[in-house]
């Protein structure tokens, strides 16, 4: 069960990322849409799992921008610092995870309109 302070940083969290990504991803990430679909942290508020996901899924290389997303996590965690300077003692390691939902409605939706 989250706690509110887990609930408090994961929505700080959420929204550095997010801005982040909606400054960077033109340019950084071949103008991919990447959604920050949930933010979670672990109880010592050590780490952030931050769950993405990256539409149009057929247009873009997922595993590519996935793996520019890991390359920039310094970049990534030093801009959420910056937003989150004044609000917490510690800023979170971030640990980035595919999140698959949307490509598993995607695939119920095809197999309901084959029928």
């Amino acid at each position: 069960m989250e706690t509110i302070k887990q609930k408090k940083v994961a929505e700080l969290v959420y929204a550095a990322v997010a801005d982040y990504l909606l400054l960077h991803a033109p340019i950084d990430y071949n103008n991919a849409f990447i959604n920050v679909s949930e933010v979670k942290v672990t109880g010592d508020l050590s780490i952030a799992k931050i769950y993405i996901s990256i539409l149009p899924s057929e247009k873009y290389d997922r595993k590519e921008i996935f793996k520019l997303l890991e390359q920039d996590n310094k970049k990534i965690r030093k801009f959420v610092g910056d937003k989150l300077a004044k609000k917490v003692r510690k800023i979170p390691e971030l640990r980035f995870y595919f999140d698959e939902s949307l490509d598993t409605i995607e695939r119920i939706e095809q197999l309901l309109k084959k029928k």
